[in-house]
């Protein structure tokens, strides 16, 4: 009996991977000459990796990668997919392998809407569909009167 007592307390215990996949990325600034700096898109991905303060279990797992391919990303023995490369923007929340890429090109990022805009936009979308919720719970309620 005490033994099972035991192992039923050790199915509760968090491992240390999970203590992490909550976090929310750093909105860290990093500076144009520090990106322009790295030698190498590998280097501006691990500058961006570390600029977010991410732990690499809330990296590969939602761009759907496993550990072990992860790993080799990181030691530059494997290369990162490009076609998930603004979707490891978005996860990391910052454009460093973007800016870096721009900067060999001789160019700049523009954003097409600003940070307020952007914001502006997730609003008026989410207000639209609360009203679309209220809507229907107003039907729901007091049928005839939506």
């Amino acid at each position: 009996m005490d033994r099972q007592h035991q192992t039923t307390k050790l199915t509760h215990v968090a491992r240390q991977d999970d203590l992490f996949t909550s976090a929310e990325p750093e909105r860290l600034e990093v500076p144009d000459q520090v990106v322009a700096n790295q030698p190498s898109m590998h280097a501006a991905l691990m500058l961006s990796v570390q600029a977010s303060g991410l732990v690499p279990k809330q990296i590969y797992e939602p761009l759907g990668m496993d550990k072990a391919r992860w790993s080799k990303i990181q030691s530059g023995q494997g290369y990162f997919p490009v076609d998930k490369l603004v979707e490891l923007q978005t996860l990391l929340a910052n454009d460093i392998p973007l800016r870096w890429l721009a900067m060999q090109a001789q160019c700049t990022l523009v954003p097409l809407l600003s940070k307020t805009e952007a914001e502006l936009a997730k609003r008026e979308a989410e207000i639209e569909e609360l009203k679309k919720e209220n809507k229907i719970i107003k039907s729901l309620i007091r049928p005839g009167t939506a």
